[in-house]
């Protein structure tokens, strides 16, 4: 198999790290909505930031932009942890 080029490796890596954040997101997401918080506005903030967050991750990540791939990361962590703590302890 041919060697990719390293964007096209960085732009993998980004995509999977997408997946398996995604996967939590979504869970919280669900079960939030699940428990009738689903029009809640700082579970609905949350969401967005998360989905600015990570639009932002994916081309940091691919083109090797580190400080701004590392914000966004921890940006959309923190919209992450913002909707366990809403719906775990009523934060």
């Amino acid at each position: 198999a041919a060697k990719q080029a390293l964007w096209a490796q960085r732009a993998r890596r980004a995509h999977y790290n997408a997946i398996e954040n995604l996967a939590v997101f979504a869970t919280l997401v669900l079960a939030a909505y699940a428990m009738g918080m689903g029009d809640d506005p700082g579970i609905l903030l949350a969401s967005q930031v998360y989905f600015w967050a990570r639009l932002i991750h994916f081309p940091a990540g691919a083109f090797g932009v580190t400080g701004i791939r590392t914000l966004a990361f921890l940006t959309g962590f923190g919209a992450q942890v913002a909707v366990g703590l809403r719906i775990f302890c009523g934060v």
